[in-house]
């Protein structure tokens, strides 16, 4: 990523290429206002979001695991 984080980029064996270019909107809100977009489409859609409550759940258990491993020690 470029410092701006606005670019994806990739160095191959030819050089340098552009996965992906973000444009993004640096207004208050902004930056999860995709997130809110994809979660109101998937209660529009009835589909099972990126990532739901169960999965977000999961990955925040993991996390307060190792910090317990951590603070205790082991």
């Amino acid at each position: 990523m470029n410092s701006e984080l606005t670019t994806l980029e990739a160095v191959t064996e030819n050089g340098h290429q552009t996965l992906m270019t973000y444009n993004p909107d640096t207004s208050p809100g902004s930056f999860v206002s995709g997130e809110i977009e994809h979660f109101l489409d998937c209660i529009e859609s009835g589909q099972k979001p990126e990532t739901d409550g169960y999965d977000a759940l999961k990955s925040l258990r993991t996390i307060w695991a190792m910090y317990e491993a951590v603070v205790s020690g082991g």
